[in-house]
């Protein structure tokens, strides 16, 4: 199979998972504003009456138990809920995010599960039939704790700004799409330089996520390899360190694809969020449609 032949699979299906990605946001936007609570359930643990044929004294003392894990369980649950109620939703997404990287950190280390995490979870060039799921999947992999610890932190860091300017649909479409176009561009770079080095990490969506926030806020301080930096600046050093990197063949990291997310993010901050704004009604007409007929 040829190297452009072998990309073609590959470059249709990330061009239709950023299109399902944003008319997916702007479905859900749609119904998300279109929803109103109609009713409100709420459960109340009774004490059980005195004539309660269970009530029998050889019960006593299971029904006792019952009742403090129950009590136990509903304090764990109020506790639970009243934590998830103080996070904003730029913080949920982040720690579900994190969650989801966390328990694909742990399968990487049950070896039962090594076959299924190698197929499904690296990006990798070397079958004839590119795979196209992990081109997703693998950027919600990290097999080195402290591989998994510096993307995570900066997710967490860059949450509450980036769903302040997208909100939670945009904010996990752009994760998304960012995700599978820097797939895509490191492996079309390894395609063509005919290295067959796999490929994983958040790293390239996380670069396109913070790269659309240094576009929007370029006057921001930030802080780059603990230098003080203008927002604007930083990702024109991240820009530049990685296309160095490409050029020098450097291989510790993927460069490639942090090249790719990078890009991405500048590109949506100044062409495509327009874009989806521009057809996200024509979008939200369609769909309505689409729900009248089939109902």
């Amino acid at each position: 199979m040829s190297t452009i032949s072998s990309l073609v699979r590959p470059a249709i299906f990330t061009v239709g998972v950023c299109g399902t990605c944003f008319c997916g946001a702007s479905i859900i936007q749609y119904e998300r504003h279109k929803l109103t609570p109609i009713f409100s359930r709420s459960y109340t643990w009774r004490r059980p009456a005195q004539n309660d044929p269970f009530g029998v004294p050889e019960w006593s003392q299971r029904r006792q138990q019952e009742s403090s894990l129950v009590s136990k369980l509903i304090e764990l649950r109020r506790r639970i809920n009243l934590w998830k109620n103080s996070l904003t939703p730029g913080e949920k997404i982040a720690f579900g995010t994190i969650f989801i990287n966390f328990m694909v950190l742990g399968a990487w280390r049950v070896p039962a599960l090594k076959s299924v995490m190698r197929k499904y979870f690296i990006s990798d060039s070397a079958p004839a039939k590119v795979a196209l799921s992990p081109m997703i999947l693998s950027c919600f992999s990290h097999t080195m704790p402290l591989h998994f610890a510096l993307n995570m932190y900066a997710l967490y860091s860059f949450s509450n700004i980036s769903t302040m300017f997208l909100g939670p649909e945009q904010l996990i479409g752009l994760f998304i799409s960012a995700g599978t176009v820097s797939s895509f561009v490191s492996l079309a770079h390894r395609v063509m330089t005919k290295r067959l080095t796999p490929s994983l990490g958040a790293s390239g969506a996380i670069l396109g996520v913070i790269a659309y926030v240094c576009i929007k806020q370029p006057d921001s301080r930030l802080l780059l390899f603990l230098i003080p930096i203008s927002a604007g600046n930083a990702v024109k050093a991240i820009i530049a360190f990685d296309s160095i990197g490409l050029l020098a063949r450097w291989s510790f990291i993927d460069h490639a694809a942090h090249l790719g997310g990078t890009l991405f993010g500048v590109w949506y901050a100044m062409k495509g969020e327009h874009m989806f704004y521009h057809h996200r009604r024509a979008i939200a007409e369609r769909w309505q449609r689409f729900r009248e007929k089939s109902e």
